[in-house]
C-alpha cells in the first residue's frame, strides 16, 4: 500500500493523447509554473516520442494520474502492460474516434488477473472451484 508521503506533492495530471482528449484538460486544469515542465503531449508523432511522454510522465514525482488515449497506449501496449507502480496512476480513455475496449486496458487485466489468483479458500483446502460454488449460494436465514 502506498504511504501519504508518496502521493502528497503529485498535484498534477498528464495527458498523452489527441487533439480532442487533450484541449479540454489544457483548458482546465492547473499547469506548473515551469513551462519546460509540461504535463500534456498532443500526438501526431512517432512510437519513440510517445513512449519518451509516457516515460517522462511516469518518473516525474509531481504528477498523479497518467491519462492516455487507449488508441495511443495501444502504440506502446509493452510499456503500459508493464507499468506496475501505484504513483502516478496510469489509466486509459478513450477518444472521439476510438471507443473504449476494456479487453485492451491493462489495469482492468491485472485487476481481473488478481481476482482469477485471489482465492484465499485455496490455503485451507477448498478448491477454486468449490469456493465458487460457495460464493454464489444464497445465505440461509436461521
Amino acid at each position: 500500500m502506498a504511504s501519504n508521503a508518496d502521493f502528497k506533492d503529485r498535484q498534477f495530471l498528464a495527458v498523452i493523447g489527441d487533439e480532442a482528449s487533450f484541449a479540454p484538460w489544457d483548458k482546465t486544469a492547473p499547469h506548473p509554473a515551469n513551462a519546460n515542465t509540461s504535463t500534456y503531449r498532443t500526438l501526431k508523432t512517432e512510437t519513440a516520442a510517445i513512449e519518451s511522454a509516457f516515460e517522462s510522465f511516469t518518473e516525474r514525482k509531481d504528477i498523479g494520474i497518467v491519462l492516455i488515449n487507449q488508441h495511443v497506449a495501444d502504440r506502446i501496449r509493452h510499456r503500459v502492460d508493464t507499468y506496475t507502480a501505484a504513483f502516478p496512476t496510469v489509466l486509459e480513455i478513450p477518444s472521439k474516434d476510438h471507443p473504449y475496449d476494456p479487453e485492451k486496458d491493462s489495469v482492468l487485466r491485472r485487476e481481473q488477473q488478481e481476482r482469477r489468483n485471489d482465492v484465499p479458500m485455496n490455503q485451507i483446502g477448498i478448491s477454486p472451484k468449490e469456493y465458487s460454488n460457495l460464493a454464489q449460494k444464497k445465505p440461509t436465514q436461521p
